[in-house]
């Protein structure tokens, strides 16, 4: 099962646009949630999909698409978690998810979800995707892991993904200078917690 995470801004309070993705891999990446962190300025948007790897999966490029309205950055990554059911395109390994509070202006230098139950399963993965205005690396929170992490500036954006395996259902993000934030947690039922490949690429 996959997991992908965009984190796109249009660099003002414009609403950032909910992004689709389309593959030239076989593959049908499906939503799972998108949550937008801030009312005013400069907003951000994080939304995470979810895909299995299907019958024939094949060499190929992913698309993000904002329906023609241009967005000042994006950042994605994907990532790859064995050990989990496929079923429903990936459905069957999410068993729930939670997000930042939408619409939340409070800065902060992190940020953690509790899901609303406790993890489902003792080998279960809780992934974090954590996006926030200010051009520094992410980190991982208390007992959480760090996969990936990637900013940039002009605009200021900065984001990463996060793993751990907790038994209250939490996950958290950490980042250097109070900002505002989005984040999503999504727990992977029955993983095994071993990440088989983890990729990412900056676009501005």
């Amino acid at each position: 099962t996959h997991l992908m995470a965009v984190v796109n801004t249009r660099g003002s309070a414009a609403l950032p646009t909910v992004p689709t993705v389309s593959s030239a891999h076989g593959l049908t990446w499906d939503q799972v949630a998108t949550i937008v962190g801030s009312s005013t300025g400069t907003r951000v948007r994080v939304t995470i999909f979810r895909c299995s790897d299907g019958a024939s999966p094949s060499n190929g490029t992913d698309t993000i698409d904002f329906g023609g309205v241009t967005q000042t950055a994006c950042q994605h990554a994907v990532l790859a978690v064995s050990g989990c059911p496929t079923g429903g395109n990936g459905a069957a390994a999410v068993q729930q998810y939670g997000t930042s509070t939408a619409d939340d202006d409070t800065a902060s230098t992190n940020h953690t979800i509790t899901l609303g139950a406790a993890v489902q399963n003792t080998g279960s993965l809780v992934v974090m995707a954590a996006a926030h205005l200010a051009n520094e690396a992410t980190s991982g929170g208390a007992g959480s892991a760090l996969h990936l992490t990637q900013n940039a500036g002009a605009p200021a954006l900065g984001s990463g993904i996060t793993k751990e395996q907790p038994s209250d259902g939490s996950a958290g993000a950490t980042w250097a200078t109070s900002s505002k934030h989005a984040c999503i947690a999504v727990e992977i039922l029955d993983s095994e917690g071993a990440v088989a490949s983890g990729s990412y690429r900056t676009l501005h």
